[in-house]
C-alpha cells in the first residue's frame, strides 16, 4: 500500500511538470503570435513602416499597420519560432478602381523591404506601382520561395538579379503589358533550379534568343505560361526534354508562323495535362504526336491555320476533358470528327441546338449523363440521332417530336424514365422496340410495360397515401396541443385541482420507485446466490 502511495505521488509530480511545461510553451507561443513584448523585431517593423510611408492607400487597407507588434498587422505573418517576418501578402482583393489599390507616392519603391531577409512569401499583385521598375533589391531576398508581382503596373526591364533567388519555387510577373515590362535574356532562369511555376505572360520576350533551351534547363517546372510574350521563334524537337514534370504549357498569342508538327513540346512531355496554343499562327495538319500525350486533359488549338482531320489516335487520350478547335479548318463531317475523339463525359450542352445544319448526330458509347436537352428539337434537319449506351436520365424531351426529318433514332441502354411520347413523328420510326430497349424506367407504347399499372399507379398510390396522411398528422398535432393547453389552463384557474394533480403524480412516482428498488434488490440477491 505504501508503494502505491509513493507511485501515485511520483505520477502526480510528473503530471505537474508536464502541465507547467505546456503552459509555459503555450504562453511563449501566444506572446509571439498575439502580442506582448518582443513579438516583432524592431528593425523589421521599421522597414515595414518605411515601406508603408512610400505608398498611397486611399481605401485604408493598412490601418492596422501601427503599434509595436507588426506580426499582428494586416498581410504580415511572422515565424512562431524566431519572430522574423516570413510572409508579406498585399495582394489587392478589394476591387480595381483607383480608390481600391495601393500605389506609389514616389517614382520608386522603398528599398526598406530589403531588411526582411527571412521573407519567404511576397505578393504585391493587382496594385498600381505607376510603371516603376521591379526593384533590384528583390534579388537580395535569398529566402524567397514565392514571388507574385502580377498585374501591378510594373514597367521597364526585369532585373536579372532575380536569378539570385535560388530557393524560389513560384514566380509570376504576368499582366504588366501596359508599361512594357520586358527582358533581353532568360539566362538567369537557369539558376532557379527549384522553380515549379513560371508565368511571364505579357512580358515582352521578343528580343530573347534560345528561350526554349533556357526553359529546358529547369527540370522542376510544372507550370509554364508564356502567353502574349512576342515570341516569334521556336525549335523542332530537342534531343532530350528535361521538362519531365511539366503539367501546364501556355504559348498562346505568340506569332510563330510555322508548322505545328515536330515542335519541341510534342515530344517526351508525357506528364502534360493542359496545352494552350491559341492564336499562334500555326499551320499545317494537327500532329499525331498529340495522341501519345496520354495525360492531356485540355487541348486548345483555336484560331490557327490548321487543316485536315484530327489524328485518329486522339482516341488514346482517355483523360481528355476539353478540346477546343475554334476557327480552324477541320475537313470532316461531324460524325467523322466524333469518331476520332475519345469517350465523351458530362452533359449534352444546350448549345448543341445551334448546329442547325446538322443531319447526323452519333454520341453513342460514351459516358454522357443528365437529361437530353429539349432544345435538341431545334435541329430541324437532323435525320439520324443515336444516343445509345450512355448514362442519360430523366424523361424523353417533347422536343424530339419536332424533328420532322428524323428517320433513325436510338435511345437504348440508358437510364431514361417516364412515358414515351405518343406524337406521330416518333410513332412512324422503324424498329420501335429497339429504340427504347435497356431503359427499365420507360413505359408506354411500343414497350409492353403499361404506364397506368406501373409508374403512374405507383405515383398515384404514393400521392393518395400522402393525401390521407397529411390530415391525420395535422389532426393529431392540433389535438395534442389543445388537450395539453386545456389541462394547463384548468390547473392555472383552479389551484386545488393543480394540487391534487401533482399529489397523484408524486404518489405514482413513489410507487414506481419503490417497485424498481425492490426488483433490483431481488435481482442482486439472486445473482449473488447463483454465484455462491
Amino acid at each position: 500500500m505504501a508503494q502505491l502511495g509513493h507511485l501515485a505521488q511520483r505520477v502526480a509530480a510528473i503530471l505537474c511538470l508536464l502541465i507547467f511545461q505546456l503552459s509555459s510553451s503555450d504562453s511563449r507561443a501566444h506572446t509571439r503570435i498575439s502580442g506582448g513584448t518582443g513579438t516583432c523585431i524592431s528593425r523589421e517593423r521599421d522597414a515595414l513602416l518605411s515601406f508603408k510611408a512610400s505608398l498611397l492607400d486611399p481605401a485604408r487597407h493598412l490601418p492596422s499597420w501601427q503599434g509595436e507588434d507588426c506580426c499582428q498587422w494586416n498581410g504580415v505573418r511572422c515565424s512562431n519560432r524566431t519572430g522574423h517576418v516570413v510572409k508579406l501578402n498585399l495582394r489587392n482583393t478589394y476591387g480595381y478602381s483607383v480608390y481600391d489599390i495601393l500605389s506609389l507616392s514616389t517614382d520608386e519603391m522603398s528599398s526598406s523591404l530589403a531588411d526582411l531577409q527571412q521573407l519567404r512569401y511576397l505578393d504585391l499583385s493587382w496594385n498600381d506601382f505607376n510603371g516603376a521598375s521591379i526593384p533590384v533589391f528583390v534579388g537580395s531576398l535569398k529566402n524567397l520561395r514565392y514571388l507574385n508581382l502580377s498585374s501591378s503596373a510594373f514597367g521597364g526591364r526585369i532585373p536579372s538579379q532575380l536569378g539570385n533567388l535560388s530557393k524560389l519555387q513560384y514566380l509570376d510577373v504576368s499582366g504588366n503589358y501596359y508599361y512594357h515590362l520586358h527582358m533581353l535574356d532568360l539566362a538567369w532562369l537557369s539558376c532557379l533550379s527549384l522553380l515549379s511555376h513560371v508565368d511571364l505572360s505579357q512580358v515582352d520576350l521578343g528580343a530573347v534568343h534560345g528561350w526554349v533551351h533556357m526553359v529546358n534547363t529547369i527540370s522542376s517546372l510544372k507550370v509554364l505560361r508564356l502567353a502574349d510574350c512576342g515570341l516569334n521563334n521556336t525549335v523542332f524537337a530537342t534531343s532530350k526534354s528535361n521538362l519531365t514534370h511539366l503539367e501546364v504549357l501556355d504559348l498562346s498569342s505568340n506569332l510563330f508562323n510555322t508548322s505545328l508538327e515536330h515542335n519541341w513540346f510534342l515530344w517526351d512531355l508525357t506528364s502534360l495535362k493542359d496545352l494552350y496554343l491559341v492564336g499562334c499562327d500555326w499551320h499545317g495538319p494537327i500532329p499525331e504526336e498529340l495522341g501519345n500525350m496520354t495525360s492531356l486533359e485540355v487541348i486548345d488549338l483555336s484560331v490557327n491555320d490548321l487543316v485536315g482531320l484530327i489524328p485518329s489516335n486522339l482516341q488514346n487520350l482517355c483523360n481528355l476533358k476539353v478540346l477546343r478547335l475554334v476557327e480552324i479548318n477541320i475537313d470532316a463531317s461531324i460524325g467523322e470528327f466524333m469518331g476520332r475523339v475519345p469517350s465523351l463525359t458530362g452533359k449534352i450542352p444546350e448549345e448543341i441546338s445551334l448546329l442547325i445544319g446538322l443531319t447526323n448526330l452519333n454520341l453513342s458509347n460514351n459516358h454522357l449523363i443528365g437529361r437530353i436537352p429539349n432544345q435538341i428539337g431545334d435541329l430541324k434537319q437532323l435525320e439520324s440521332l443515336d444516343l445509345s449506351y450512355n448514362e442519360l436520365s430523366g424523361e424523353i424531351p417533347s422536343g424530339l417530336s419536332d424533328l420532322t426529318s428524323l428517320s433513325h433514332l436510338n435511345l437504348s441502354y440508358n437510364n431514361i424514365s417516364g412515358v414515351i411520347p405518343s406524337r406521330p413523328q416518333l410513332q412512324i420510326l422503324d424498329n420501335q422496340i429497339y429504340i427504347y430497349i435497356g431503359n427499365p424506367g420507360l413505359c408506354g407504347y411500343p414497350l409492353s410495360k403499361n404506364c397506368s399499372t406501373s409508374t403512374t399507379g405507383a405515383e398515384q398510390s404514393v400521392d393518395e397515401d400522402a393525401n390521407y396522411a397529411l390530415p391525420l398528422y395535422l389532426g393529431m398535432s392540433i389535438g395534442f396541443v389543445i388537450g395539453l393547453w386545456t389541462v394547463f389552463c384548468t390547473m392555472l384557474l383552479r389551484r386545488s385541482w393543480a394540487i391534487v394533480y401533482f399529489q397523484i403524480i408524486d404518489k405514482l412516482y413513489d410507487k414506481v420507485y419503490v417497485w424498481m428498488a425492490i426488483a433490483w434488490a431481488h435481482l442482486v440477491k439472486k445473482t449473488h446466490d447463483d454465484a455462491v
